[in-house]
């Protein structure tokens, strides 16, 4: 009878010790629910890199065959002005 009763109470331990381990462990579920989350992130993440890849690879084939794109980056990046027209600046503003 004693016996019966340590191997069950030993049987429950062993059985309460894998449920732990199963939920709180290295492989346990709120780890694996923490990877899928870190997964998430990182696949909105590409999502972004890749739309950002798009549209740099875009601007690169413009600069290489767009003169029109060339000089509109030029003009807004440095400000350049055309022979013959007039730049107005208001105080506060940017060029």
């Amino acid at each position: 009878m004693r016996a019966t009763r340590v191997l069950m109470w030993l049987s429950c331990g062993i059985v309460l010790l894998l449920g732990w381990t199963s939920i709180v462990g290295e492989g346990g579920l709120i780890r694996i629910r923490a990877l899928r989350e870190q997964e998430s992130r990182l696949t909105a993440k590409v999502v972004r890199l890749e739309a950002d890849n798009a549209q740099t690879r875009e601007n690169v084939r413009r600069l290489n065959e767009d003169d029109r794109y060339i000089e509109r980056v030029a003009r807004e990046s440095q400000g350049l002005v055309r022979d013959g027209e007039t730049v107005y600046r208001f105080n506060g503003g940017t060029p």
